[in-house]
């Protein structure tokens, strides 16, 4: 969202001198407005979505066709050098929880990049998911 970090997206708006960042006003989008529209925010249909619990099941359905078109366009656009690494990052922008973590909260994305440059290939996320029988991963 920017370049300075808030504790939340509601901060943003937030007319306090400390936290206010201009840019998010400047838009003329109310924090609501925004809000419900990353709420609503899907590029999927939701007839395809597997059940809870079934197999192919995936919070991430809703933007799915995103993260892998960026995949693919990473993979045409690039071709890395032979110094690869695998990087752990986590995604703070959507809250799971993570036990045992330093960063309880966020997805958790394994990303091959280049080692010269830093240049992410390719990744996959992994999500946990919390069920009466307790945490699942994928």
């Amino acid at each position: 969202m920017s370049v300075l970090r808030n504790s939340s997206l509601r901060d943003y708006w937030s007319l306090h001198p400390i936290i206010h960042t201009p840019y998010a006003v400047s838009v003329g989008m109310s924090r609501g407005r925004f809000l419900t529209l990353l709420i609503v925010f899907q590029l999927n249909n939701n007839d395809a979505k597997a059940a809870r619990g079934q197999p192919g099941y995936g919070p991430l359905f809703k933007i799915q066709p995103v993260i892998d078109t960026l995949i693919t366009k990473f993979q045409d656009v690039y071709t890395p050098g032979e110094q690869l690494t695998i990087n752990e990052a986590i995604s703070p922008f959507i809250r799971v929880y993570i036990k045992g973590k330093p960063h309880k909260y966020g997805i958790k994305t394994f990303e091959l990049c280049e080692a010269k440059s830093g240049y992410v290939y390719n990744l996959d996320i992994s999500y946990q998911l919390r069920t009466q029988h307790g945490i699942q991963c994928w």
